[in-house]
Parts: structure tokens; C-alpha cells; sequence
């Protein structure tokens, strides 16, 4: 259950083999306005490894940024095992 995220970064249940160039362009993505989607490879409380197809964008209030939101769903079929060779391509 992701109650325990709210109002805390969410790093903190990211796979360690994920690719900092994904998340390097996340934040470029979302902080030039735009909307990020991509797949996320976390950990669970119990160390599961689990992915998630993420669509990430900025939140804005009177044209004030006022935090991020992160929707995730789960991946299509057969999606990750060509996710995970395209993230070992940019290791």
C-alpha cells in the first residue's frame, strides 16, 4: 500500500539497479512543465521487486508549482523484459 509515501520522496522505494539517466530525465521532463511516463522499477516493505508504468506530471495552482503526481498502473504484458534491456543500455 502506498499510504506510507505520501509527503515523502518517493526514492526511497526505487530498485537500485534502476538507471539514474531515467530519472535524470523525469525531472527534466516535469520541470520544463511537460508530462513524464515511463516504467519504474521499485522494491515493496518485504524487498518484492515489482514494476510499475508511472505517468508523472507537475501540479500547479494559480501558475504555481505545488508538488507532482505520480499515477501508476500496471505494465502491459510483455513489456518488461524490453524495458529492462533498454535500461541496461543506458547503465
Amino acid at each position: 500500500s502506498p499510504w506510507f509515501l505520501i509527503g515523502k520522496p518517493h526514492n526511497i522505494i526505487r530498485h537500485p539497479d534502476m538507471p539514474q539517466t531515467a530519472f535524470k530525465d523525469l525531472w527534466a521532463m516535469i520541470k520544463s512543465r511537460r508530462i513524464w511516463q515511463g516504467y519504474v522499477c521499485n522494491k515493496g516493505k518485504m524487498g518484492r521487486i515489482y514494476w510499475v508504468k508511472a505517468t508523472v506530471f507537475p501540479c500547479y495552482k494559480n501558475g504555481e508549482l505545488i508538488g507532482y503526481l505520480s499515477i501508476r498502473e500496471k505494465p502491459e504484458p510483455g513489456i518488461i523484459e524490453k524495458v529492462k534491456e533498454a535500461y541496461r543500455v543506458l547503465e
